[in-house]
């Protein structure tokens, strides 16, 4: 038989040891538990932070949608004053054959043309030919005019005129030597998949 006071002891001892472990066990867990907790919030948060991101979005898509539509149109209004072709270098070609023809109605001889195509490669390309020509006062007006008013929208770049024939006499037409740069924008499609 045990005394009772060695009963009462054991049974100190069983409880002092299950405080003792249920101490160890909340020191121990404890912070595990605040650490989860705080993880657990900051990926609320960022959840929460990446939804109104996403809401924002939204809400954006229908104005953005609008100026694409808008851009969409401006772009397809543009086209028509560009130069086409299926290559950048066909649409240098069309530079020339266009520049040659407002030199003939023009009255002016063109004596020489050289393309120039830019390396970019995009929806747009500049293209550019540079012609020497020659004739008189009213014919290179007429074909800057003519140039100026073309529906491909073209840029003169460089134009340099002078007079071969300084000493002429008053009985011949005054005949002008002219060089100049003429530029524009080639628009070829099938380049923008490329």
């Amino acid at each position: 038989m045990t005394a009772p006071g060695q009963a009462r002891d054991r049974r100190a001892l069983r409880w002092g040891g299950v405080v003792l472990v249920g101490l160890i066990l909340i020191g121990r867990g404890l912070p595990l538990l605040r650490e989860g907790t705080a993880a657990s919030r900051r990926a609320a948060l960022d959840s929460a932070s990446r939804l109104e991101r996403a809401r924002g979005a939204q809400v954006r898509r229908g104005a953005l949608e609008d100026t694409l539509r808008a851009r969409s149109a401006r772009f397809t209004a543009l086209i028509p004053s560009l130069l086409s072709g299926s290559t950048a270098a066909a649409a240098a070609a069309e530079l020339s054959r266009i520049v040659s023809n407002a030199a003939t109605v023009a009255g002016v001889h063109v004596t020489s043309t050289r393309t120039h195509v830019d390396s970019v490669r995009s929806v747009f390309t500049p293209v550019s030919v540079r012609a020497s020509a020659t004739g008189d006062v009213s014919g290179v007006a007429r074909l800057l005019a003519s140039l100026e008013r073309n529906q491909p929208l073209l840029a003169l770049d460089d134009i340099t005129i002078t007079q071969p024939e300084v000493h002429a006499t008053a009985d011949r037409m005054e005949t002008l030597r002219v060089e100049l740069t003429v530029r524009g924008l080639a628009h070829a499609p099938n380049r923008a998949a490329r």
